[in-house]
């Protein structure tokens, strides 16, 4: 599971440029009628004899929603999908700032999180370095740690989180870049913050 892990990260370090060429087109049906428009466009059309004006905007975020976890997060960023054996791991991927879940069916993530940390301080070479730290996600604070170090002579954080759902574990990673945290990451946390959701975590059964 540590070669994996550090396969599915090492290969999301880059980041994405949106490009202002990209159009998004939305299409709409009314009264069986259907249009094409722009988002943060509007056009004019005919239904039922009424000329009405049709626009459409796209929301500035977007659900991740699996039986166990869900939360928004940014509509710029994109999406993949990759599953290996029992993980599955979703990138949502944005210019300044990527988010990375990984879900591992049945698994308590606490050994792969510590797996995962040092994984990546030996890949990043000795230089790098481990902190605690902390996020809000939706009414609960989870403590985690953060790597940082230096790749292609850029400043690279990440910090790595241990969720418990009901029946499986999940790594939660966010990653930056800078010296100081992107307005990009700084939004998505807030989303974070704002919207996430998991299913109970198990009581631990006790001894007798």
């Amino acid at each position: 599971m540590r070669n994996l892990l550090l396969i599915f990260l090492l290969a999301r370090l880059g980041f994405v440029t949106h490009a202002a060429e990209i159009t998004t087109t939305f299409e709409v049906t009314l009264n069986g009628q259907k249009f094409s428009v722009n988002a943060e466009a509007s056009i004019n059309v005919m239904v039922d004899g009424k000329e009405l004006k049709l626009s459409a905007c796209e929301k500035p975020e977007k659900t991740f929603s699996d039986s166990n976890i869900s939360f928004a997060f940014p509509a710029t960023h994109a999406v993949t999908k990759e599953v290996a054996d029992t993980v599955t791991t979703w990138t949502l991927d944005g210019q300044d700032n990527v988010l990375i879940l990984m879900k591992m069916k049945g698994v308590n993530p606490s050994e792969v999180g510590k797996e995962t940390v040092q994984a990546l301080r030996k890949q990043y070479g000795a230089k790098s370095k481990v902190s605690n730290c902390s996020i809000t996600l939706g009414s609960e604070t989870v403590i985690g740690k953060k790597i940082t170090a230096v790749l292609v002579g850029e400043l690279i954080n990440q910090e790595v989180y241990e969720l418990l759902t009901s029946s499986d574990g999940y790594i939660l990673i966010i990653q930056d870049s800078g010296e100081s945290e992107s307005a990009e990451t700084r939004a998505a946390k807030s989303l974070l913050k704002q919207s996430f959701k998991r299913t109970a975590v198990p009581t631990p059964k006790q001894s007798k």
